[in-house]
């Protein structure tokens, strides 16, 4: 949750969900379920203990939550895995991968980390091009 407040720069707070119980033991076994308050918005969240299933499953464990109490469900990830993430997108399935990836549709977010800090080493083709240029027209004057 200090993710959320840190990146939203929201009060986010959280609660067991009451209708716990009510719900397939299968799916108590598979997520942790919390009702999820981030600023004065109400969701539930699923943490995912272990792996995902597939996305007309996810979308039957939806409507199952939302039958109990009708709040935007998120789920929340260990880790983002591409092709998943673009088809939860694709499907308007809200989820959070922590310090990753945040898709929140029923609050008109996504926000993504797209930073690679990796030492690169190498010249871009560009960049070989215009050194050339001037290595081979002698110019003195290249820096």
């Amino acid at each position: 949750m200090d993710y959320i407040e840190d990146v939203l720069k929201v009060a986010v707070s959280c609660q067991s969900w009451k209708y716990k119980n009510k719900l397939p033991l299968f799916m108590i076994d598979k997520y942790d379920i919390k009702k999820v308050k981030i600023g004065n918005i109400d969701t539930i969240f699923l943490f995912v203990k272990s792996s995902l299933d597939s996305i007309p499953v996810l979308k039957k464990h939806i409507s199952k939550i939302q039958k109990l109490e009708c709040l935007p469900v998120v789920f929340v990830l260990k880790s983002n895995i591409r092709t998943f993430i673009e088809y939860l997108i694709q499907e308007g399935i809200s989820f959070i991968v922590p310090y990753k990836q945040i898709y929140l549709p029923f609050m008109g977010m996504m926000l993504k980390d797209n930073y690679n800090f990796t030492d690169n080493d190498k010249f871009l083709p560009s960049t070989q091009v215009v050194l050339f240029y001037y290595f081979y027209k002698q110019e003195k004057n290249f820096i």
